[in-house]
């Protein structure tokens, strides 16, 4: 079974996890809203978001139907069904193992030459339970550089609410998401390009009416 045909498993396999809440602790989550700034891309991009919940990656899968990779953790391949399409279909990494980062930098790197697009959590995992938007790690902007790629971000209003990582969380709700316009990566620094997509989502996180201090967003 080629890559293609292994996504499309999954990502029929994860368009059915937001149903898996209607006899869980959290309900039901009856709509999968999908607000939208920009266009959705059909050239090679680095997706960016800002990694808030379980629900993230299938609502990255949902919002973007044609194939690319995630770069996600290892742990993840553990998890029991999820774990077998996820390890076969993405490049994972071990944040505890600098020979693990250098390969997944590797692999990356050949993928992307092959003209896969990715997608990248740039926090690295999901910040604590009261930071809606953590610190950024440069894997994502120094690829996107290298290759001269534009950075397409993604922000996510409502999965932390509905999905969090704290189990005895979270609730059934209307999940809302902007994809908003590529940034070009040609002539900036990653520090800079780090600042541009840190004021994106703030900003945009402020317009859903959430952020650090508050947590509290509007319906």
């Amino acid at each position: 079974m080629g890559l293609e045909q292994k996504r499309k498993g999954l990502s029929a396999f994860l368009s059915l996890v937001p149903d898996m809440g209607k006899g869980g602790p959290y309900g039901f989550i009856s709509t999968i809203a999908r607000g939208q700034k920009g266009q959705r891309p059909t050239k090679q991009c680095i997706i960016v978001s800002n990694h808030t919940s379980m629900l993230d990656i299938p609502y990255n899968l949902l919002l973007f139907p044609h194939p690319f990779l995630f770069i996600g953790k290892v742990e993840l391949s553990r998890l029991p069904l999820f774990g077998h399409f996820y390890k076969r279909t993405n490049i994972l990494i071990d944040r505890s193992s600098l020979k693990s980062i250098r390969e997944t930098m590797r692999v990356a790197d050949e993928k992307l030459q092959e003209g896969y697009s990715l997608c990248i959590y740039p926090e690295g995992g999901v910040p604590s339970h009261e930071v809606f938007l953590g610190t950024f790690k440069e894997g994502a902007f120094r690829l996107a550089k290298e290759h001269g790629l534009p950075l397409l971000p993604i922000t996510f209003a409502d999965n932390k609410k509905a999905y969090p990582y704290v189990w005895n969380l979270g609730g059934p709700r209307r999940l809302r998401a902007t994809v908003h316009q590529p940034v070009a990566t040609e002539g900036k620094s990653i520090e800079e390009l780090k600042t541009i997509l840190r004021t994106t989502f703030e900003q945009e996180l402020e317009e859903y009416g959430i952020s650090n201090e508050t947590q509290q967003g509007r319906d």
